[in-house]
């Protein structure tokens, strides 16, 4: 049944973030506080059951008023409360008497305020803030209040765990450093790890492993570190120097008489020696030498510099453009070649079409002045000579003029500038005679060239084609045209000029709606929780959004903020009840859940009334950060955090290494209720009531909507059964987490119920990089479990503290197993009495921003309900 925590937090987050169908939290015993479960313990909760502890049987969310003894006992704190009265007992604690025992009823600091303390007795006793009436942090141990995990000691005999590690109480020892590490400086890290201090850089470690090859292993950043590899070389040249780890440095000397010794360069024009003092010596043996013969009379060989050459015979002399020099047996001679081919030898500037003959001669064909020539004479200078020739052209009208050497007619249109004040390039395919009135404009734009051989003249965009303006009247202007657009569309600029585009400034709310299906889970064989219907589940998301136009660009900048969402009841067959989760009100307004969503930009062009729309990919985080949003997703919680950077490894439960990629961080704090990431609730016996200013769309009451695939009486809830990974059973209590999702907003005019209506509201599909789908991944940092059997909270999972490693391990090593079947979304203007959303997210952080949002969220969810699944 593990895997169901996984699916519970994922599904909760799934098209627009930290979405939840429940927010506040309120128990019948004075409520969960909004700082976090031990908060209530200190200092007074602010649930709904009381306020500040207004029940005869509350006290501040905590514990009865009065302490715990008939005698008197330990009283309230005096900020144990909120509500009225003049410091009475059911308010904040029962006066001391002198002889009523060693506790008193707690400082009354003002005795008519809200805050409730009672007044003092005359003896001093502790105050009643913990189990066994120790302060807070502390609990009684064999009649002693010994300090918890993590809570600062200088002693050992200060903890109940009975180890002091770096000033907390630690649950383990810490003494047992391995290699490179020591004792002096150890921390203890959650509570339940040794992080021992390292040894000093260069500190020798008998637990280091060296070998012969290299010195000693010394310690570097708390781990071992190699010796540096021992040098073998010795000062005779003449051997070959190695090194054996198990051995050590070996030297064995060359024998430059054998073949393939370390001397021998394999080459028959150079003789090996080998010196002690200088090594391997290759000494040139220059002259004619067995060996050095490629056996061709057309070529001598000799050795020369170490080297064998071989030098063809040069008859390069008798080469020309109708002739080649080859050798045959030892002698040169010319060679016909390339018969008909283009040549010049013995050419001059006035011949053309030189042509090679069988005989290995060079022909001319032609003059090179052309046929409108009448005479060529070569030249070498003067300002008629081109090409090496001077040509003398025939007369004619208009006269011939020579080109590059080549007698032509005058006929190039482009002379007189044809394209008109507008043309911007002309161009003449046939400036040689051939053709008149041919020539081609590039003009400006807004202007265009009718036809070959016309002038640039003013187009009117607006005839003859598609709209220009996509939607609404084009007018056509001199050199370009203008756009009228009725609302709700309004004009943009684009690269193509103006269009109009729907008006989508302002506040909007963002409706997601996903079908989701899960498989039946079992254990051993039996089944624990229901499958969904084969047609799946509804879920549904809501945002705002608040949009900026920049008409000059022709695109809109979206921001968004969550809303919540719903998430279905979990079926337990097994067990006969229902299980559920939720988040607090709180999440939706604060800033750090609100930057876990990127401003993303979007093109307007061609977003009209029956167009089409595409978002860019939106990556939305929450409770953690990556150095890349996109980038490889941690594998397990143990890879994230400020020790795992790029490159580093990490270890998963099961012993796994990884190697970072990616780096991640927890967000500390992110929903203002005091853990890493951002925290989900259990849903207790009884169902979840609230009364908050900001409800959710459903109030988790009795009975449940399980099960679903059969008839029968309905569930009621319960705390959900966790099973750690040393299959130990739990009651989980709340689950400290973060997520990322992946996705697009398209709106497709050729699909089913996609559209931009004519108000432009759109309606579109959600895709992603999942199949298609959009993409959502969770980490769970942590969790606190509860337990039913605390006399004082009779019937309550009461919280009692963090789970263990194996426990919330189990939650986070699982994989999830739900099927995305369909997902949607609305964008529309955003309900009456919204207001500007641009001018709530502009509000310094804090109660009055938070509220605010909170309030226009509230009014989207009314606008949009959905029916409990």
């Amino acid at each position: 049944m593990r895997s169901l925590a996984r699916l519970l937090l994922i599904t909760s987050l799934f098209v627009v973030g930290c979405g939840s169908d429940q927010t506040g939290f309120s128990k019948s015993d004075g409520g969960h506080p909004s700082g976090g479960p031990d908060a209530g313990l200190s200092a007074g909760g602010s649930g709904n059951g009381g306020a500040g502890g207004s029940k005869p049987t509350s006290n501040g969310g905590t514990q009865s008023a009065g302490g715990t003894t008939a005698q008197g006992g330990s009283g309230a704190m005096s900020m144990a409360g909120t509500g009225p009265g003049p410091g009475d007992a059911a308010t904040g604690g029962t006066s001391g008497t002198p002889d009523s025992g060693s506790g008193s009823g707690g400082k009354m600091e003002q005795p008519d305020a809200a805050t409730g303390g009672a007044s003092a007795g005359t003896d001093s006793g502790a105050l009643d803030s913990g189990p066994g009436g120790c302060p807070s942090g502390e609990t009684s141990v064999g009649g002693k209040c010994l300090k918890d995990v993590l809570q600062t000691c200088t002693k050992a005999t200060e903890c109940g765990s009975g180890n002091c590690v770096g000033g907390v109480c630690c649950k383990v020892a810490c003494d047992a450093p391995g290699a490179c590490q020591k004792l002096d400086g150890t921390v203890c890290q959650n509570g339940d790890t040794c992080i021992y201090g390292p040894q000093m850089d260069g500190t020798s470690d008998a637990k280091c492993v060296s070998d012969k090859c290299s010195k000693p292993s010394t310690c570097f950043a708390g781990a071992c570190t190699k010796g540096t590899p021992l040098d073998c070389a010795d000062t005779d040249l003449c051997s070959v120097d190695t090194c054996d780890p198990a051995v050590g440095c070996t030297h064995t000397p060359i024998d430059v008489t054998k073949a393939g010794n370390a001397c021998d360069d394999n080459n028959v024009c150079t003789t090996d020696t080998c010196s002690a003092a200088v090594g391997c010596q290759h000494g040139n043996a220059d002259g004619v030498k067995a060996g050095c013969n490629d056996n061709n009379p057309c070529t001598t060989d000799i050795c020369a510099g170490g080297t064998c050459n071989s030098t063809p015979l040069d008859c390069s002399s008798l080469t020309n453009g109708c002739n080649t020099g080859v050798c045959a047996a030892g002698v040169c001679k010319a060679q016909p070649a390339n018969v008909n081919a283009a040549c010049t030898l013995g050419l001059d500037a006035c011949d053309t079409g030189g042509k090679c003959n069988a005989s290995g001669a060079c022909v001319a064909s032609g003059n090179a002045c052309g046929a409108l020539s009448t005479a060529c004479t070569p030249c070498t200078s003067g300002a008629n000579c081109m090409n090496g020739r001077l040509c003398t052209c025939a007369q004619a009208a208009p006269v011939d003029i020579v080109v590059g050497g080549v007698c032509v007619a005058n006929t190039d249109d482009c002379a007189t500038n044809p394209c008109g004040a507008q043309g911007t390039a002309c161009n003449d395919p046939t400036p040689n005679g051939s053709k008149k009135g041919d020539f081609t404009c590039t003009c400006a734009k807004g202007y265009g060239q009718k036809a070959a051989g016309q002038a640039c003249t003013d187009v009117d965009e607006c005839t003859g084609g598609p709209n220009p303006c996509v939607a609404g009247t084009c007018a056509n202007t001199v050199g370009g045209y203008d756009c009228t657009c009725a609302a709700p569309l309004g004009k943009i600029q684009t690269a193509t000029g103006p269009q109009c585009a729907c008006n989508l400034s302002g506040t909007y709310a963002l409706v997601a709606n996903t079908t989701v299906s899960y498989p039946p889970i079992s254990v051993l064989g039996i089944q624990t929780i229901e499958g969904s219907p084969a047609a799946g589940l509804p879920n549904v998301a809501w945002a705002l959004r608040y949009n900026t136009i920049d008409a000059a660009k022709g695109t809109v900048t979206s921001q968004t903020v969550a809303c919540g969402g719903t998430t279905q009841d979990l079926c337990d067959t097994a067990f006969g009840f229902a299980h559920a989760q939720y988040q607090p009100t709180q999440v939706y307004g604060q800033p750090a859940m609100i930057s876990g969503f990127p401003t993303i930009t979007t093109p307007l062009s061609g977003v009209v009334p029956g167009g089409a729309y595409t978002e860019a990919a939106l990556v939305a985080l929450s409770g953690i950060k990556l150095d890349n949003s996109a980038g490889a997703w941690p594998v397990c919680a143990e890879c994230v955090g400020p020790t795992h950077p790029v490159g580093s490894s990490c270890t998963c439960p099961g012993g796994t290494a990884f190697t970072i990629t990616n780096g991640a961080q927890w967000l500390n704090d992110p929903d203002g209720l005091g853990h890493l990431g951002f925290t989900t609730f259990d849903v207790p016996r009884g169902g979840v009531l609230t009364t908050a200013p900001n409800p959710p769309p459903f109030n988790y009451t009795e009975p449940s909507v399980c099960p679903r695939l059969r008839t029968g009486t309905k569930y009621g809830y319960a705390e959900f059964p966790g099973l750690a990974t040393n299959n130990q059973a739990f009651l989980a209590y709340s689950w400290h987490a973060a997520s990322r999702l992946q996705s697009t907003f398209k709106v497709d005019p050729t699909a089913a119920g996609q559209a931009i209506s004519n108000t432009c509201s759109l309606s579109g599909g959600i895709t992603g990089p999942d199949n298609g789908h959009a993409k959502a991944e969770a980490r769970v940092q942590g969790c606190e479990t509860c337990t039913t059997s605390d006399p004082a909270h009779p019937g309550v999972c009461w919280p009692t503290g963090a789970c263990t490693q194996a426990q919330y391990d189990s939650y986070d090593k699982v994989t999830q197993n739900q099927q995305i079947l369909a997902a949607s979304f609305t964008l529309a203007p955003a309900p009456a009495g919204v207001g500007d959303l641009g001018a709530m997210l502009a509000m310094p952080d804090g109660a009055a921003k938070a509220t605010a949002i909170n309030n226009a969220c509230a009014l989207v969810r009314a606008a949009y309900p959905s029916v409990r699944k």
